[in-house]
């Protein structure tokens, strides 16, 4: 059945389970596994934080903005997953991940937050907002782990922070994310883009079968 079975080769992978069969604990992929244990060694550490700054000068929705960040998370199981093991408190258990329906627990921080500024920033002001979003620490057991920070600087002057634990993306996906976040952005829709051929929990389940 061409909608059940998929390969991994020349760099693609499509649908390989049914979704509606795909279980909701899955072992990490190798990739994620090795993070894993690097990110055991130092829980408070930034260093698998990636980011990405962006100025945008011109008229501008925060709120279209908003919704274009939930149809990504939406579309992207990644974006919705968490990360644990069986014996959290010493790291002894098997690591395995879990998709949520819902981008935000009820107790965690969302993921797209919006400040206007009182008065236009210096370049040391602006040089504290970044810093302080790009430190911010990941709960690897705690959604969301891809933040995007809106700040209104001036009128028709924005600067977008994106922030992410590097479980969720690499610098080839980055650059996928933030055209697809433009795509549901222009179109503020949620058809704005087909579904993807895969997800990431089914490529995990592939490498480890």
């Amino acid at each position: 059945d061409d909608d059940t079975i998929g390969t991994a080769d020349d760099g693609g992978f499509d649908h390989w389970m049914p979704p509606d069969t795909l279980p909701a604990r899955a072992p990490l992929s190798y990739q994620q596994s090795g993070l894993w244990l690097l990110e055991r060694l130092s829980s408070t550490s930034i260093a698998y934080n990636s980011q990405n700054v962006i100025r945008i000068r011109g008229a501008f929705d925060p709120e279209r903005l908003r919704r274009a960040a939930a149809r990504l998370a939406q579309r992207h199981e990644i974006l919705r997953t968490t990360f644990h093991d069986d014996t959290r408190g010493d790291g002894d258990g098997e690591p395995y991940q879990i998709v949520h329906d819902q981008i935000v627990h009820a107790d965690a921080p969302g993921m797209f937050s919006y400040r206007e500024l009182d008065a236009p920033p210096s370049d040391a002001t602006l040089t504290a907002l970044i810093e302080t979003e790009i430190a911010r620490v990941f709960d690897l057991a705690r959604l969301p782990l891809l933040r995007f920070a809106l700040f209104k600087l001036a009128p028709e002057d924005f600067l977008l922070i994106q922030v992410e634990q590097h479980y969720v993306d690499d610098g080839w996906s980055m650059n996928l994310l933030l055209r697809e976040l433009l795509a549901f952005y222009e179109a503020d829709a949620d058809d704005a883009l087909p579904p993807p051929a895969a997800q990431y929990r089914e490529y995990a389940l592939w490498q480890r079968s």
